[in-house]
């Protein structure tokens, strides 16, 4: 969970994890959550899954507002 948590903060730029762990953080991140935010993380209104990439955090912006919201929708 950690390496997804660093992977939605980098797509806004707000990372600071190392690449392997970015790359980790990718590849589950597409296993599980891209089928709603999109590859990009862009987001899918239809869906309600709010894009990741704008810095517009609806749910919090912490690494555990983000844990909570993975881990309880």
């Amino acid at each position: 969970m950690d390496q997804v948590v660093a992977y939605v903060l980098n797509l806004s730029d707000r990372s600071t994890a190392q690449p392997e762990v970015l790359a980790a953080g990718k590849q589950q991140f597409n296993i599980y959550c891209a089928s709603c935010h999109g590859p990009g993380g862009q987001g899918t209104v239809s869906f309600g899954a709010p894009a990741l990439t704008d810095g517009i955090w609806i749910h919090g912006d912490t690494d555990a507002q983000i844990r909570s919201v993975m881990s309880n929708g």
